[in-house]
């Protein structure tokens, strides 16, 4: 079998490698060779110490065997003239080296013989890795739409999901961020999973005890790193609450982000400045969070809770000599005390003006609920709206509907 490295030419590939230390190193597992060796290069950038390898799809005991080999546990040898040994050759790997993560494709029965699908190798996977076969290591899924809306338990299986149509070069820089990212969260996991090391805390006693519970559950059962790296990306980082993103930090300090007239440049330097207020534990470079909490205090230093986003705006320019351009209202709103976000369009709103989003299946206890501006609310499927705000909805259906003029 020929494993073949895309997207790097030759030259330059040595070159990096006497620059850099350790390569992180991904392998993509995809029945189309064409479409696969597109990804390859997309998910590859030396510059980032990035590298992604193809291999396509074995037979059932074949592939379980190699990524016990890419992923082991005890470092052994492989046969010289083996398959594996070739695989490994090709990947770069040294005799104690392992792969940093895994890119599958979730229809791999397409173009080959295999009877599986990607979820099914993961499923394997994660076995391997909570029975301490293998050592734990990020698992991506790139899928079509229509799979990707179709199964809808992928959530447990791997780390993050990518849309096909969605990978290109506009998006590969954010793409490889979070590959990358996801690597070293996990490597770190593998070494250290106290509640103060994974968050990059120095304290607990500001934490919300719910977390901390969650983490005590964790070392009780003796969770495996996938476990972890999955409760704190996707019910901490991914969940407004506890921490929060950057478009409601921003209608938080009553910042425009989203329009035209936004300021970018000066929003970044903000940003900076709330250094000691941004989370730093696992996953934090590719996913930008802060600590509401800190968020709420350094706020409460300025007395900008109280002001209007014109006010608070005109502050943290002086403050901070910046040209910052304060949020505005949408068409539909009354009130510009902005404090949530639209769930379609990020822009700021009220909470006199949200309406509130219908929770999924995903939802957590400290989780904010999610909202929809009254522009957006009546256009949105009545499904998407929370089952409590259907008659408000009616309601200000009526009020916004348009009398059709008297001819």
């Amino acid at each position: 079998m020929k494993l073949r490295r895309k997207g790097v030419r030759p030259v330059l590939f040595k070159y990096v490698i006497k620059i850099y230390i350790k390569m992180i190193k991904y392998i993509l597992i995809d029945d189309e060779v064409d479409k696969g060796d597109g990804f390859i290069r997309l998910f590859t950038n030396p510059l980032k110490e990035l590298e992604t390898h193809f291999l396509p799809p074995q037979e059932w005991k074949a592939q379980r065997k190699y990524i016990e080999n890419l992923l082991q546990k005890k470092n052994f040898k492989a046969k010289s003239k083996s398959d594996i040994a070739k695989i490994r050759s090709e990947i770069g790997l040294s005799e104690n080296q392992r792969i940093d993560g895994i890119i599958l494709d979730f229809r791999l029965d397409t173009k080959s013989e295999v009877d599986y699908k990607g979820n099914s190798i993961a499923q394997e996977i994660r076995n391997l890795s909570t029975e301490k076969i293998i050592v734990d290591c990020p698992l991506i899924l790139l899928a079509d739409m229509k799979d990707l809306n179709k199964f809808h338990n992928l959530d447990n299986l791997f780390d993050i999901k990518f849309a096909k149509h969605e990978v290109d070069r506009k998006t590969a820089a954010d793409a490889q961020n979070k590959i990358i990212d996801l690597a070293k969260g996990y490597h770190l996991l593998n070494k250290d999973k106290k509640i103060k090391s994974v968050l990059g805390i120095e304290k607990t006693d500001w934490i919300d005890e719910r977390i901390i519970e969650k983490f005590d559950v964790h070392k009780r059962k003796k969770s495996a790193s996938h476990e972890y790296a999955r409760f704190v990306l996707k019910e901490i980082i991914e969940k407004n609450g506890v921490l929060i993103d950057e478009y409601l930090l921003a209608a938080r300090l009553g910042v425009d982000i989203v329009t035209p007239k936004a300021d970018r440049k000066s929003w970044d330097k903000l940003k900076e400045h709330l250094s000691d207020c941004s989370y730093k534990g696992v996953f934090s470079n590719a996913w930008q969070r802060w600590w509401m909490s800190k968020i709420s205090d350094w706020m409460r230093e300025r007395s900008l809770g109280s002001k209007s986003p014109k006010e608070q705006v005109a502050q943290l320019n002086k403050e901070f000599g910046l040209k910052l351009k304060a949020a505005e209202k949408t068409e539909k709103s009354r009130s510009n005390e902005f404090w949530v976000i639209c769930k379609s369009t990020k822009r700021p709103i009220a909470l006199e003006d949200a309406v509130i989003a219908a929770k999924d299946v995903s939802s957590v206890a400290w989780e904010e609920d999610e909202h929809y501006s009254i522009d957006e609310a009546l256009t949105v499927d009545v499904k998407e709206i929370h089952p409590m705000e259907r008659e408000r909805l009616k309601k200000i259906k009526k009020l916004n509907t348009l009398k059709r003029p008297k001819k």
